[in-house]
């Protein structure tokens, strides 16, 4: 569920690759296999951890809130201070204990008894879906509902990339093309020049807003005006 969610948000919300890593029991599958042993499996849970510092968050996953390799990473990055939120679908259970904020999805029983294919992984994938997007809005890369910061790097994203500047800057998809590939496809760059504003007034205004669109269109808006 984790690894499903976090490797959209690079291309969908422009999130830096080394700010998303994602540690599954066994390792991240290349081939399709997954081994059910890996979870009981904790020899590779201190290199996980000593990566970790006091400005990383954890979230840490298990249908059954028990599962030994999640636990063991919660529980130790609490203890070294690093914030943990840990989801799971039992409560008073042990991956929930040590975390710093707990949430509980209580499921259905299972179609299938004992499976957590469906209530209980459904939920989480909702669950994480809600916080990385609700996480990507706060940091300022969706606009109006739209994608700001998304990486156009192929057809579909390109276009779709070109669709939001056109509406957001109200010019013609071609003139947004053109600036597009100028611009490096930093996204909230263009729309910034799509709207007449300089660039390097455009860079400083992106700079001084931590790359909040919103804030920026409403500077460069007093600046036109002056």
């Amino acid at each position: 569920m984790a690894l499903s969610d976090g490797v959209e948000l690079p291309g969908t919300f422009g999130i830096d690759q080394h700010q998303i890593r994602i540690f599954v029991a066994g390792g991240v599958p290349i081939d399709g296999q997954m081994a059910g042993a890996t979870e009981d499996d904790l020899s590779s849970v201190d290199d996980i951890v000593d990566r970790f510092d006091e400005d990383d968050l954890v979230i840490a996953l298990s249908a059954s809130g028990s599962t030994p390799y999640p636990c063991e990473i919660a529980k130790r990055a609490h203890a070294k201070g690093t914030k943990v939120i840990a989801i799971a679908d039992n409560a008073a259970t042990p991956l929930l204990d040590v975390a710093d904020v707990a949430s509980v999805l209580p499921a259905r029983a299972e179609v299938l008894a004992g499976s957590t294919r469906l209530g209980a992984g459904t939920a989480q994938k909702v669950a994480l879906n809600i916080i990385s997007t609700l996480a990507t809005v706060q940091l300022g890369h969706v606009f109006q509902g739209m994608m700001v910061n998304l990486k156009a790097d192929n057809a579909k994203l390109r276009d779709r990339a070109i669709g939001i500047v056109a509406n957001i800057a109200n010019v013609s998809g071609q003139e947004v093309d053109r600036v597009l590939v100028a611009s490096g496809r930093d996204l909230k760059l263009v729309i910034l020049l799509a709207k007449g504003c300089d660039p390097a007034i455009s860079k400083r205004l992106l700079a001084e807003y931590q790359g909040r669109l919103g804030c920026c269109l409403g500077a460069l808006e007093v600046l036109q005006k002056a």
